[in-house]
């Protein structure tokens, strides 16, 4: 798990992506961003809160196993080579065309 704290602004960094693709888990309060692969921790949670959230967690790899590949394969999905190449050909095409 890798703790990855929010900001004011409530963005996705790239820390966010970086965790899942390399198979960790989010330890985090970003629930709507990315539904229910992380461990959800919040501000608002007491010391003892979060650590019993972790220790839930951790007692249960074969879910925490699967939340980590679960977003790892989205993230990897959504941010690949080729999706890059797309989204510049899309870019291109559109220069192209004003």
């Amino acid at each position: 798990m890798t703790v990855c704290c929010s900001y004011v602004c409530d963005l996705i960094f790239y820390k966010h992506q970086e965790i899942p693709a390399s198979n960790s888990i989010i330890l985090s309060d970003y629930e709507e961003t990315f539904k229910n692969n992380i461990v959800k921790i919040d501000k608002f949670m007491s010391e003892e809160e979060i650590i019993n959230k972790i220790d839930e967690a951790l007692s249960d790899k074969k879910s925490l196993l699967k939340k980590s590949q679960r977003l790892h394969d989205i993230i990897h999905k959504k941010h690949c080579l080729e999706n890059s190449i797309e989204d510049f050909k899309n870019i291109i095409d559109k220069i192209e065309n004003t």
